[in-house]
């Protein structure tokens, strides 16, 4: 995939998070960048690491701050949980590549964005981590409990509670993408 076109799904990733009712700060545009890719296979072209809170990448970064800088994306000030926080949007630039995007790309998109994206910015580090976990298995199988002794080994921070809640929100999505069906939206 081009780097524009690239570059075009991750303004359509924001304005999915967005129609999700989703908080849309940098995590939630990374971390559903990475789910879209380890979850639903479609590979933008960005490489992740895992950083200080769950998969990462630079590349995914700076072209964030690119599209922002042209004016496709902006933020605007909104209040968290945390106080006054960046929140990303579609800018008005006239310059904003927002091509169409593949039918089915978009519907991709949307499943990741309004099953995960109005999670919090530590459950999105869980699921993301859950997902690394299972990836970096070297091929073989993990179940359940290597998934979460490798969540708290590497996020010592994650409480039980916390893994085992994303644990089940992740097999549901999973469940929900084998059968066919669209997962439903998380709660």
């Amino acid at each position: 995939m081009s780097k524009d076109n690239r570059k075009s799904v991750v303004i359509y990733i924001v304005e999915s998070l967005r129609r999700a009712g989703s908080w849309t700060c940098r995590t939630h545009i990374q971390k559903s960048t990475y789910l879209l890719r380890d979850l639903c296979g479609v590979d933008l072209g960005y490489a992740f690491t895992l950083y200080k809170h769950g998969p990462y990448s630079f590349e995914l970064d700076a072209d964030i701050e690119e599209l922002r800088i042209m004016g496709a994306l902006d933020y605007e000030v909104g209040r968290s949980d945390y106080g006054p926080r960046p929140r990303y949007k579609v800018g008005d630039a006239p310059s904003a590549d927002k091509r169409e995007i593949d039918p089915s790309l978009s519907d991709d998109i949307d499943s990741i964005t309004s099953f995960f994206g109005k999670r919090d910015v530590r459950d999105l580090e869980c699921v993301s981590t859950l997902v690394w976990c299972d990836k970096t298995s070297a091929g073989k199988p993990r179940g359940s409990n290597d998934l979460k002794s490798c969540v708290q080994k590497l996020k010592p921070h994650l409480s039980d509670a916390q893994i085992e809640e994303n644990l089940s929100l992740l097999n549901q999505f999973k469940d929900g993408m084998q059968t066919g069906r669209k997962p439903a939206r998380a709660t």
